[in-house]
């Protein structure tokens, strides 16, 4: 976990909804779901919630690029559903083959103690294709890693 300045486990305090994954990278054993949607010239990651006690602003805040680390990593399943009740699977080969680049997080659960991290997404390229994509994984630790806060999350003004 290199060149992160901040790195949760508290998953619960993360806020992934409509927040783009760019891309799945495999480093060693481990999988990472890089966040780093570039827009004007910012990379934006995902929202910390006001709760974790990395964040010390006492506001939820987005990140600029940040990643979510599965540490050895298995997966368990991944499906395609397309639009007309077709679904395909989808084999560890997809997740870094460059077919699921900029995939928008619909939710996520992390079960602490069945090490799962269960993934729901859809594509923001051709999103009248596709209904859902959803992956389990395993791991033998699941983390949330970022450098820097760039703004309120969108959600702040809303509580």
């Amino acid at each position: 976990m290199k060149n992160w300045k901040f790195q949760s486990n508290r998953l619960d305090e993360i806020y992934l909804h409509d927040n783009v994954i760019t891309e799945f990278v495999k480093d060693g054993n481990d999988v990472i779901l890089l966040f780093n949607d570039i827009e004007d010239g910012v990379a934006y990651g995902f929202d910390v919630c006001k709760e974790n006690p990395l964040n010390n602003t006492g506001k939820h805040k987005l990140t600029g690029r940040a990643a979510i680390i599965l540490k050895d990593f298995s997966l368990l399943e991944g499906k395609e559903h397309l639009v007309g009740d077709v679904t395909n699977t989808l084999d560890e080969d997809h997740l870094f083959d460059g077919h699921l680049h900029d995939q928008i997080v619909s939710s996520f659960e992390w079960n602490d103690h069945s090490k799962t991290f269960t993934l729901y997404s859809f594509p923001d390229e051709n999103p009248s294709k596709y209904y859902r994509i959803d992956f389990v994984f395993h791991c033998s630790e699941a983390f949330a890693c970022w450098n820097e806060f760039v703004q309120d999350s969108w959600f702040e003004e809303t509580e």
